[in-house]
């Protein structure tokens, strides 16, 4: 066999390798889209009581594999407790929210394609379907969170066309030029392997933080720098005192003027309520707690009157605030620690039990302060059941039930303890008035 019969039959053996192997992955991928259509198709006819009921609640179908869902409600719960909260800041419309597989076998075409050419995520906001796919196992809170403020910002984009300009006139520099990373910056920023290409003085966290981005993932477009600070605005993010007030946000760092680009930014966010109303306020009174409590914890007497004041009185002006759980159990906590104040107590007993109990009857039953109150009943009746003789069934003992109960419907991922708790237990066992089922 000659040197050139040789090579044609090793190019006609390559060519019939290739086509097997392009046959076999092209039968693997079809195999991958029927498998996804196919669960879709099958959980829409036959939803789970999970899937049912979030549809039920809010009107959003829910999609995804099994593992992510029914074998994990917390996920659910989780979903839940950020969609109903952002519901009661500003109404706001989904078509579907997707938990996707961590799994390539079992994502679409198009996520199969994105997770072999562009950087990971964490989620995204799909706007001209609105729909939200998270990405990852187990589902985030604060992710939840961005994508939602993804779809509050282009709601407003449909009434206020100018946002975008407003917005991005506090992201210019001293020549009137965008801080933003330019169109080709912002194709590195999403393709693997181009960061690189990315201006390393763009990355530096201190340097963005001082132009107003409260990231650097901020700084990638207008868009990004929205929900990025309007996400923060969500969590324990204690910077906004000192980016808002000029207050140090830790014990090991001086006053600084007020960062006016983010004061803006949230000023515009609060106009167009893509961020609670009322926040701004709200910081000045988290700023009085911790002049309150101090970095180490103990009340200071006259800053605590202070926070009871203006804490009372944000409450009064926004009565239905999604912050306020979070405000009456810190008023409860003054209130519990300042009952063994020297050399006179504070408070009493009584009165840290019915600032505890308010937390019980918020309209929004934040599970981070909901269940923390229920543990912090049960400690408050120990304390005088120590002294003072009691039933055979102790009032402590059934706050901690209740606890437990509470507990077991969050494994659950019941949805309905966001807006009920156990508040139908309480009521049965005589510990709140008829009236508080659901508030």
């Amino acid at each position: 066999m000659t040197e050139q019969s040789k090579d044609k039959t090793m190019l006609q053996k390559a060519k019939s390798w290739g086509k097997r192997i392009a046959l076999a992955g092209l039968l693997f991928h079809a195999g991958t889209q029927l498998s996804y259509w196919a669960n879709d198709i099958y959980q829409a006819i036959n939803p789970s009581p999970l899937r049912a009921n979030f549809q039920r609640a809010y009107n959003i179908p829910l999609h995804g594999w099994q593992k992510g869902i029914e074998e994990d409600p917390s996920n659910v719960l989780t979903i839940a407790r950020v969609v109903e909260k952002e519901r009661l800041e500003k109404p706001f419309q989904l078509n579907t929210l997707r938990i996707n597989s961590p799994s390539y076998a079992k994502q679409a075409i198009w996520e199969q394609l994105e997770d072999i050419i562009l950087s990971p995520r964490a989620g995204c906001y799909v706007p001209w379907l609105k729909n939200i796919i998270l990405e990852e196992y187990p589902v985030d809170q604060s992710v939840v969170h961005h994508e939602i403020k993804h779809a509050k910002t282009f709601d407003v984009l449909q009434q206020h066309p100018n946002f975008l300009e407003e917005w991005s006139r506090f992201a210019i520099d001293e020549n009137g030029e965008s801080l933003y990373l330019t169109s080709i910056e912002n194709i590195c920023s999403r393709v693997r392997g181009l960061s690189a290409w990315i201006d390393p003085k763009k990355k530096e966290s201190l340097e963005n933080m001082r132009l107003g981005f409260v990231s650097d993932y901020a700084r990638t477009n207008v868009y990004e720098d929205i929900t990025e600070l309007c996400e923060a605005t969500e969590g324990k993010d204690y910077r906004f005192r000192a980016w808002l007030l000029g207050t140090p946000d830790n014990m090991y760092t001086n006053a600084q003027p007020p960062n006016q680009r983010i004061v803006g930014k949230v000023q515009l966010a609060e106009k167009y309520r893509i961020i609670p109303e009322g926040f701004s306020e709200y910081v000045i009174v988290e700023d009085l707690l911790w002049k309150s409590i101090g970095f180490h914890g103990g009340v200071d007497q006259e800053a605590a009157k202070a926070f009871m004041e203006a804490s009372e009185q944000f409450l009064n002006r926004h009565p239905t605030t999604v912050y306020e759980s979070k405000i009456l159990s810190d008023r409860a906590y003054v209130m519990r620690e300042g009952m063994y104040g020297y050399p006179l107590p504070h408070f009493s007993k009584e009165e840290a039990i019915a600032a505890t109990q308010r937390v019980l009857m918020a309209a929004w039953k934040d599970p981070e302060y909901y269940g923390g109150a229920l543990l912090n009943l049960a400690n408050l009746e120990k304390w005088e059941e120590r002294t003072i003789p009691g039933p055979a069934v102790r009032r402590s003992e059934l706050w901690e039930n209740a606890y437990q109960n509470y507990m077991q419907r969050f494994r659950q991922g019941d949805i309905t303890i966001l807006t009920r708790g156990v508040n139908d237990f309480l009521i049965a066992h005589g510990l709140l008035p008829p009236n508080s089922a659901s508030r």
